[in-house]
């Protein structure tokens, strides 16, 4: 596909051969793909990466970075006309840096450097979580020409947070030359591709070391053995986490043995019948094993044992075994996983019936997608202090089975911390964000103040929907009276559900707990449960 579209560059208006631009998640293989370019391409003799994160003006009070990056393009194309530029990470570069390049590679800026067999690649990691919805990959295919124009479009509304204030990720001319090019979309690396990887990074230094100790090393299962290791370092399964991590993880415990056994110069790494077991199993069905080890927060771990014999060595991988991460019902700032159920949360039968309701349009998309309609963007959930609110959103996450981020307090007041926070959750979707108590006040400007929406509103406004990859927002709220119009408005979040006050069943389940305590034996459970009318679970 890279290659198809550097045959086309003739066409292309500017005074360098060819400009793509590569999208996709970190260490997908962007610059990978740059370097094998050069090398299927006989008329590209030379490969240069710039590392666009190093151009930046605002960690700079010397030269302006954007005469320094034409000035170190320019030597470097002088010295070898025939090149492929790599631009990693272009987002990361100050927007001046962006013109400064723009202007170097059009036609509006004369130069005395010969361009014209000069490759130019641009890589991002911008709209990684857009990328990998199916809906867009399936534009990509039937309609290539359509995809790019949302995308373009997309990157130009890309914003960031410098000293408070909102500016655009990219320079309007950068775009405009991007735009002539050619957009490649780099899917993540499949786990077939990411153990292959982890293959040649382990024989690899097997060599270097067998040549340096004279140790011999022997993998029985070698492909069953690759993959145990390979999973056991989820969830950063990346390429190049795994180039460095796989062979560290396992040669720190033959350094270890070394120092014990100096005599061993022969060891084998074999595994048992139920860790073959395990792998096959895992492997049979990959999306079940993707959202274990990401949405889900389970890890694999390995049991090992060791036997020596004189100068042999023998690990045997005995075991390998799901252990799950225990996270916290109210952590903030990552996302996390709901093991609250509705059968956890006594009384509230009316508003949990509204909320399954709701799970059957996720659930069964099929009533939508009949009026042609998408997956709602939230909810509201309003009602007195103390009556679940909360716990109802949690387990709402829980019986959707997705995972969700909270912001409360401090941090609903700050534009920068919502918008990390729909990145992180958009990035993970299907995911939801839950926005509590946003009738909340702080001090802002040094006013006492409700939240301001608008973040959020823009958040929403922008999310793309879809069936695949939902992103939910909850928010809570106490008076129905107080939630913004805004909020509600069509398209937003247009479904409010009250939690009213605890009923009989809710009530009579806290009394029934606090009874477990040593109490009076003449306690009238039921005139307690009618008396305590109106209180809530926090009183």
């Amino acid at each position: 596909m890279v290659s198809k579209h550097l045959i086309k560059m003739p066409f292309f208006h500017s005074k360098i051969r060819a400009l793509l631009t590569f999208m996709g998640v970190p260490n997908c293989g962007k610059r990978y793909m740059a370097e094998l370019l050069v090398k299927a391409d006989e008329r590209l003799e030379t490969f240069q990466a710039f590392q666009m994160d190093q151009y930046n003006d605002a960690f700079s009070t010397e030269q302006p970075f954007s005469s320094t990056i034409e000035n170190d393009v320019v030597a470097f194309v002088q010295a070898h006309p025939k090149s492929l530029l790599f631009f990693e990470d272009i987002d990361k570069a100050d927007t001046q840096v962006q013109l400064a390049l723009s202007m170097l590679f059009s036609e509006a800026k004369p130069s005395t450097v010969d361009f014209s067999e000069v490759v130019v690649v641009m890589s991002t990691t911008r709209l990684s979580a857009l990328l990998k919805r199916a809906d867009l990959q399936t534009l990509f295919r039937q309609d290539p020409l359509q995809a790019h124009t949302f995308v373009m479009e997309r990157l130009a509304q890309e914003e960031m947070s410098f000293n408070g204030n909102k500016e655009r990720v990219f320079n309007a001319k950068l775009l405009s030359l991007l735009n002539e090019g050619a957009l490649i979309p780099f899917n993540p690396l499949s786990l077939t591709a990411l153990i292959k990887i982890g293959a040649h990074s382990l024989h690899t230094l097997s060599y270097q070391f067998n040549q340096q100790s004279g140790v011999q090393m022997e993998y029985k299962n070698i492909d069953t053995f690759i993959s145990l290791l390979t999973l056991s370092l989820a969830p950063c399964l990346n390429a190049r986490y795994i180039q460095t991590k796989l062979p560290e993880t396992l040669f720190n415990g033959v350094y270890t043995l070394l120092k014990q056994r100096p005599k061993v110069t022969h060891i084998t790494y074999t595994v048992s019948l139920k860790a073959k077991a395990f792998v096959r199993d895992a492997l049979s069905n990959q999306p079940l094993l993707l959202k274990k080890i990401g949405k889900q927060q389970w890890r694999i771990r390995l049991e090992w044992s060791l036997h020596v014999k004189g100068n042999q060595a023998n690990y045997t991988l005995k075991h390998a075994f799901y252990t799950k991460e225990q996270l916290h019902v109210n952590t903030q700032d990552a996302l996390c996983i709901s093991e609250v159920t509705f059968q956890d949360i006594a009384g509230q039968e009316r508003v949990k019936e509204a909320l399954r309701e709701v799970l059957t349009l996720f659930k069964e998309p099929e009533r939508l997608k009949h009026f042609s309609m998408l997956p709602p963007k939230g909810m509201i959930l309003y009602g007195p202090a103390g009556m679940g609110k909360k716990l109802l959103a949690r387990a709402f996450a829980h019986e959707a089975d997705m995972p969700y981020i909270v912001l409360r307090d401090a941090n609903l007041f700050d534009g920068a911390k919502i918008h990390k926070a729909y990145a992180q959750a958009y990035s993970s979707a299907p995911a939801i964000v839950i926005l509590e108590d946003i009738d909340v006040q702080g001090i802002t400007s040094e006013v006492i103040s409700t939240m301001n929406v608008a973040p959020v509103i823009e958040e929403l406004d922008a999310l793309t929907q879809s069936f695949e990859t939902p992103l939910f927002t909850i928010v809570s709220i106490a008076q129905k009276d107080d939630i913004p119009d805004a909020l509600i408005k069509t398209g937003r979040l247009d479904i409010c559900i009250e939690v009213p006050k605890l009923d009989m069943q809710a009530r009579r389940f806290f009394i029934e707990e606090i009874l477990k305590m040593p109490h009076d034996d003449n306690i009238d459970v039921e005139r307690v449960v009618r008396y305590i009318s109106g209180m809530g679970g926090d009183a």
